[in-house]
């Protein structure tokens, strides 16, 4: 493996997990359900210590002046 490999980094959306796992038409509706079930509950999707997806709170962020 060359150095240029072993730093190298690859960012994953929710949808493309999904789309590793599902079918085009299941990704869009379990997609979206999700994304509902989130913002209606106030959560989101990160990813913790483990490399696991985990739903999160959401906090409001305070700008620093």
């Amino acid at each position: 493996m060359s150095e240029q490999n072993k730093s190298e980094k690859v960012r994953l959306t929710f949808k493309g997990l999904l789309s590793i796992y599902l079918p085009d038409e299941k990704v869009v509706e379990v997609y979206n359900a999700t994304e509902l079930s989130c913002r209606r509950n106030n959560w989101g999707i990160a990813i913790d210590e483990s490399n696991r997806l985990d739903f999160v709170p959401m906090v409001k962020v305070e700008d620093a002046k």
